[in-house]
């Protein structure tokens, strides 16, 4: 008889390379989400959109370079073609859409890459979409699903608890606080409450779903945050959020009392009673300050509409579709032509205009076109469809049920607010949940491919993995940049040379920022113009700041950029001397060029 091996052997034996991978892949995800809040509460010692964009692209590029690697490291199946179902073909044609529309935009490096201070457009839905792809691959696993689930109800928690801290006067950020943009309303660590109040909501479901576990401190534990969250959404004040749960519950309620559907008597008045609560209380809220009665006169009353700025966005935005529905403007492409400005900074340089429709629908049919926004529609209303059909009528999932409420309430608020980094990465990560398969993979269809075949696949995934891993490299020279551009700012006044010292090695860290520039040539243009002030025409401060904006052409696409380089030459003309009154008139030329609606013709 032969001897059993010990448990220790036995553990070595089982350990898996591919799996381990896989979760911590997983993890990272979960860390990244878990997370996020905090990050968004150290942004005030930060600046614009860097530090949530080096965490979560260069969260998702680690993870996924770690997928990759698991994907090489293990069997692969023959390839096999499935038709595939109308989930899928509408994402390809969303995605193809995309595409043709960032090749014919006004700009199609901002379209691909992004504006000069974010990397968003194209790039960044690609990075969605290796997000999508890796979670429906691996996520089938139980305990894949605990992780990332874990990590996003930790945010939710983490987020509830940073808002509630204004009601003891410490901010959770001071840059929006400070401004008193938001008066009397939690911010929370995001700097506005609509987004706070629409994370807390599609986290939500997943306390309501805490609440069935079995175990008593984990139940204590969902009932905590789930009176946070709440508590934190009232103090938000957003409308949007509210009226997209009040519709989404009653939704969700009217579906529980289908004969179909075999659930106790117990469940059905729990979710009536709570859809009624949710109702008043966002009725409540949504009647207070005469918000709500206030703006249902306002649209009864077209001659009015031009005192509501949202509604006077979206007109325009209409304005803009209509001059080019098929294509659209192109990915992150929306700022060079919206027309219209907001306000003006006090600094000679720069100007802050609208650069999104506020609605997520209206940004969409912007980017891609109409027939991009319905594929883009077909593919979420197809996977929600999907899975109310199969989770709710049949097996009764819960978890994926909770999914689907975040999205859908992503979608209703989303027709009355922007979108975000974090909410779409949330969405893109539910969709994965929501529509991975819970069925096992099947062991018996994974073969070993042929050698030519397995040549090829690592052709093909390893220059992919190289180029994740010099993204990773790229997301940390960003946030070195952006903390010596932080630190300048601080030394601006006090010590004007260490501040130009700083913004230069900014500059050498990410030279594709044109932000940093902009911000030292300011400060070279505002000494000379107090010099000129103190009877002192030295000219050599504007030389400076003139030649820190000669940089190469891959600055040339940008109409600020254009922009602000005539309002240089304008001011050194009036100052100096007359022989850059031609150079200003062309740089104007060029930048009404790029963006019609925003600049006017000189």
């Amino acid at each position: 008889m032969p001897l059993r091996q010990p448990k220790a052997l036995t553990l070595i034996t089982n350990f898996s390379f591919r799996q381990t991978l896989q979760t911590t892949a997983f993890i990272l995800l979960a860390l990244i989400f878990a997370v996020a809040p905090l990050i968004y509460h150290a942004q005030a010692f930060l600046v614009f959109d860097i530090p949530k964009l080096t965490l979560i692209q260069g969260g998702i590029e680690l993870a996924f370079t770690l997928y990759l690697i698991s994907v090489l490291a293990g069997p692969w199946a023959r390839f096999r073609w499935h038709r595939p179902s109308r989930t899928i073909i509408c994402l390809l044609v969303y995605i193809l859409l995309a595409v043709l529309s960032t090749l014919t935009a006004y700009s199609p490096r901002q379209a691909w890459w992004g504006s000069t201070y974010r990397r968003q457009g194209l790039f960044l839905l690609f990075h969605y979409l290796a997000l999508f792809w890796m979670v429906l691959d691996i996520g089938r696993n139980r305990w894949h699903r605990r992780i990332i689930l874990a990590g996003v109800v930790s945010g939710g928690l983490s987020l509830a608890i940073i808002s509630l801290l204004e009601y003891w006067n410490i901010p959770a950020y001071s840059s929006w606080k400070s401004a008193g943009a938001y008066a009397g309303r939690l911010v929370g660590s995001f700097g506005q409450p609509n987004y706070t109040a629409a994370y807390l909501g599609m986290t939500l479901p997943f306390f309501f779903l805490g609440l069935r576990a079995k175990s008593a401190a984990f139940r204590l534990l969902s009932s905590l945050g789930l009176l946070c969250s709440l508590i934190a959404l009232w103090g938000t004040g957003s409308r949007s959020t509210w009226m997209g749960l009040i519709i989404v519950a009653a939704c969700f309620t009217a579906l529980t009392f289908r004969r179909q559907i075999l659930l106790s008597k117990s469940i059905k008045t729990t979710a009536f009673l709570g859809s009624i609560a949710v109702c008043l209380v966002g009725l409540s809220l949504l009647s207070t300050q005469n918000s709500l009665s206030w703006r249902i006169g306002e649209l009864l009353h077209p001659e009015g509409w031009n005192k509501i700025e949202r509604f006077q966005i979206w007109d325009r935005s209409l304005t803009l579709i209509a001059q080019k529905p098929l294509l659209g403007y192109g990915l992150d492409n929306l700022e060079l032509v919206f027309p219209g400005s907001l306000r003006s900074t006090d600094t000679h340089l720069m100007t802050v205009y609208v650069d999104r429709a506020h609605s997520l629908f209206l940004d969409q049919a912007a980017a891609v076109g109409i027939p991009g926004t319905i594929a883009w529609l077909f593919f979420l209303g197809a996977a929600l469809l999907r899975t109310v059909r199969l989770s709710w009528l049949r097996d009764r999932n819960w978890w994926k049920l909770s999914c689907a409420f975040g999205i859908a309430l992503y979608l209703v608020r989303g027709s009355m607010d922007m979108g975000n980094i974090t909410l779409d990465a949330l969405l893109w990560l539910l969709l994965a949940l929501m529509l991975a398969d819970n069925r096992p993979p099947d062991r018996q269809a994974e073969q070993t491919q042929p050698p030519l075949a397995r040549i090829l696949s690592f052709a093909i995934v390893l220059p992919i993995i190289a180029f994740c891993a010099g993204l990773i490299g790229t997301n940390y020279r960003i946030m070195q940049a952006d903390i010596l551009y932080k630190q300048g700012l601080r030394q601006e006044n006090a010590s004007p040379e260490t501040a130009a010292a700083l913004w230069q090695k900014a500059i050498k860290a990410n030279p594709q920022v044109e932000l940093y520039r902009l911000k030292l040539a300011d400060l070279a243009l505002r000494q000379g113009y107090d010099a000129i002030k103190s009877e002192n025409k030295d000219p050599w401060n504007l030389i400076a700041a003139t030649a820190l904006l000669s940089w190469d052409q891959r600055g040339g696409e940008s109409a600020d950029y254009y922009f602000r380089r005539g309002q240089l030459y304008q001011y050194a003309q009036t100052t100096v001397t007359s022989d850059w009154q031609e150079l200003s008139s062309r740089y104007f030329e060029q930048a009404h060029r790029l963006a019609p609606y925003k600049f006017a013709s000189p």
